[in-house]
């Protein structure tokens, strides 16, 4: 059964309190993001937590592999990051940072050409662009 909120399945995966978190070659600073790091323990793989996810949750499937699947919530501004029973869960202050973390995940996980269709500006069109700043 789903987690009717992303504060429940918080408290089901992730027991430690999230940390500061920054963009890539950012420092990590108070009102950015936070991130909360956690297990998906050692059954079920990503199906577990396929299906507990709450609503709003939606696979980037151009993000995921045999060992990677990647969720993201816009309304929460949340990136979910499912890797061989590791859960990282980031929550961005805004849209602004939250569309420049997709746009910097694509570099990680794409190739450059792949990539360049993943800036923050094209990032939000894809996406539905329907949060504010």
């Amino acid at each position: 059964m789903p987690c009717a909120t992303l504060d429940q399945f918080i408290g089901v995966f992730f027991p430690n309190p999230p940390h500061p978190f920054g963009l890539p070659d950012e420092p990590a600073a108070p009102g950015r993001g936070v991130i909360y790091r956690g297990s998906a323990g050692f059954s079920g793989g990503d199906n577990s937590v396929r299906r507990m996810l709450p609503p709003g949750f939606t696979e980037v499937e151009e993000f995921s592999d045999a060992f990677r699947t990647v969720w993201t919530n816009e309304q929460c501004r949340a990136i979910l990051t499912y890797c061989e029973g590791d859960l990282d869960l980031t929550i961005d202050r805004n849209a602004d940072l939250f569309y420049s973390r997709l746009s910097s995940a694509a570099r990680f996980y794409l190739s450059e050409s792949a990539a360049r269709k993943w800036t923050p500006e094209t990032a939000r069109a894809q996406r539905g662009g329907t949060l504010g700043t």
